[in-house]
């Protein structure tokens, strides 16, 4: 039998317990773009049909899988590769049927696109307030042997020249990011910082001493340049990370529930007060601190980093903290007390609308969402 006549059997619940095997042997074999045209011309020929798809029997069929991968997944054991999730049938045939409904189900009234964050921040340096985006090139700070060069792909760098006023050079100085918004800065020692939405980073220009101390506040990701008699310390709410040479991830956003340092490469030493003992962090391995103290675990260090590289990446996430980030990204309010108590596995894009990726979530889940101005929560 004909895919075609296989879907639409399935679709219809008149699908056979051996025609169902031939219709996921399918799935597995089949490229998605060559899924997407076969299930097209099938919802075409369709709309010419008497009798329409049952929308009940659509939900019923997509909250049954749903429960079929929550359930398999209970009993998966720890991967360092990232799930979504591994049982490619069932979620090919997850994602189709919620396709089916989102054509079959009535369309949604049209509502204003919410547009993803940006490269913008803000610096203060010296008294002087200077708006940073992504459309220019030049130099937006030059005084006492300090020059910062703006560039177009949305990043700042500082240059301390010779014979630069050291008073100048060691006082502190802030570059901050709003909600929507991310910034790059390499500072003065050729270490690379990433700063996340809703974050502030406190620096001086340029680095004296025995060592290259920071303050930040929010998330950022970090590749601190090689200086092994001048290790690079970062503090976090009291908390210290110190490093001569990696890269790192620190968070302390309100739904880390602590101080959440990651790292990627090298080695880290973890201080808070009252430690009376030196903490290593090693490769892929996560600090949590909070008033509980101290704790280590192995962890898939590719989810920590993804917004890095502009993804949003949840490997069975609790659902709030899921829309916490998606909040602070694309600047809106939730009503987290709507929200149902799960957790979600999302891989998309953070460089697309919000929408898009609410579509994403309610394809793979029973939840619909709804918005009154820029405040979103779930339809009842």
């Amino acid at each position: 039998m004909k895919f075609k006549a296989l879907y639409r059997k399935f679709l219809y619940n008149t699908i056979t317990k051996l025609e169902l095997e031939k219709l996921m042997q399918h799935f597995k074999n089949e490229s998605e773009a060559s899924l997407k045209h076969e299930i097209n011309e099938v919802f075409q020929s369709n709309q010419n049909q008497a009798k329409p798809i049952n929308e009940q029997h659509l939900e019923r069929l997509r909250l049954q899988i749903i429960h079929k991968i929550e359930k398999e997944q209970a009993i998966v054991v720890e991967s360092k590769r990232f799930i979504i999730p591994a049982y490619i049938k069932v979620a090919a045939v997850l994602v189709l049927v919620g396709l089916a409904a989102y054509l079959f189900y009535p369309k949604t009234q049209n509502i204003n696109p919410i547009e993803p964050g940006k490269n913008v921040a803000l610096l203060e340096i010296s008294g002087k307030k200077i708006p940073l985006d992504d459309k220019r090139e030049s130099e937006v700070y030059k005084q006492a042997g300090i020059s910062i060069i703006h560039h177009k792909n949305g990043s700042i760098t500082y240059h301390i020249n010779e014979g630069a006023d050291s008073t100048e050079i060691v006082a502190l100085q802030t570059i901050k990011t709003p909600r929507g918004g991310q910034y790059k800065v390499t500072l003065s020692d050729g270490t690379k910082v990433m700063l996340n939405s809703a974050s502030r980073l406190y620096f001086p220009a340029g680095f004296r001493g025995n060592t290259r101390s920071i303050k930040l506040d929010g998330e950022a990701y970090f590749e601190v340049a090689h200086q092994p008699k001048r290790p690079f310390i970062v503090d976090i709410n009291g908390m210290q990370v110190k490093v001569l040479g990696t890269k790192f991830n620190v968070s302390n956003y309100p739904e880390d529930k602590g101080i959440k340092t990651t790292l990627l490469e090298g080695s880290v030493a973890i201080d808070y007060p009252g430690n009376h003992k030196t903490n290593l962090l090693k490769p892929n391995q996560q600090a949590l601190f909070n008033k509980g103290g101290l704790t280590i675990s192995d962890v898939n260090t590719e989810e920590s980093a993804a917004w890095t590289n502009n993804l949003f990446l949840f490997n069975n996430v609790p659902f709030d903290v899921v829309m916490q980030k998606l909040a602070r990204w694309y600047n809106i309010e939730v009503d987290y007390e709507s929200l149902p108590q799960r957790n979600l596995y999302v891989k998309i894009n953070r460089n697309v609308e919000m929408q898009k990726v609410l579509e994403m979530i309610s394809l793979t889940t029973d939840v619909k969402f709804k918005f009154e101005g820029r405040k979103l929560s779930i339809a009842q």
